[in-house]
């Protein structure tokens, strides 16, 4: 039955992978015609993904193990913040930068191929739509607020057992100082 429908159909493919390419890069190319994929899956940029998907729990813990300090959390928190904001601001500048160049190929078809036309129109719309998402993270992030609250959540609560560690190690050695 599977042979009939390869010999009928074409090969289908059984993989439903979720990783859908963010940019303005073409699906497929037939001669003489560019077309759009008009099916699309919301996914963060690489770029973000990569930073919240970072194990902040860790690196708090490892903070918190080398200079316990509320000031060294702050502080770190601080970068924390900038980091995610100018990750979040490079990631808006690569969409406009990807509306801007099929804004570009709108105008060498418009008029010419109306479905190619409206690929790039809904291409458009969806970039467009990420961008408000991107810019609504950037506004969130100045009150700590967005998708940055799971790192700085993981980050305080890593730093918090860090310092109760350290704090028990420095009691338990503490009774051996034998050079007093």
């Amino acid at each position: 039955m599977a042979t009939f429908f390869k010999k009928w159909f074409g090969k289908t493919s059984t993989d439903t992978s979720t990783d859908s390419d963010n940019s303005a890069a073409p699906a497929a190319s037939v001669p003489g015609r560019t077309m759009y994929p008009l099916t699309f899956q919301y996914q963060r940029p690489e770029l973000v993904r990569s930073f919240l998907e970072h194990d902040w729990r860790k690196e708090g813990h490892q903070d918190a193990l080398h200079f316990p300090s509320l000031q060294r959390r702050d502080s770190r928190l601080q970068s924390i913040i900038a980091d995610y904001r100018h990750r979040l601001q490079s990631v808006q500048a690569q969409l406009q930068s990807q509306v801007h160049e099929l804004e570009m190929h709108l105008l060498e078809v418009q008029g010419i191929d109306l479905v190619m036309e409206s690929q790039i129109k809904h291409r458009m719309r969806q970039l467009q739509s990420m961008q408000s998402d991107i810019q609504k993270q950037l506004e969130l992030s100045v009150d700590h607020e967005g998708w940055l609250v799971a790192v700085m959540i993981a980050y305080k609560d890593g730093f918090l057992t860090g310092t109760r560690q350290y704090q028990h190690e420095a009691d338990l050695l503490g009774g051996f100082n034998t050079l007093l």
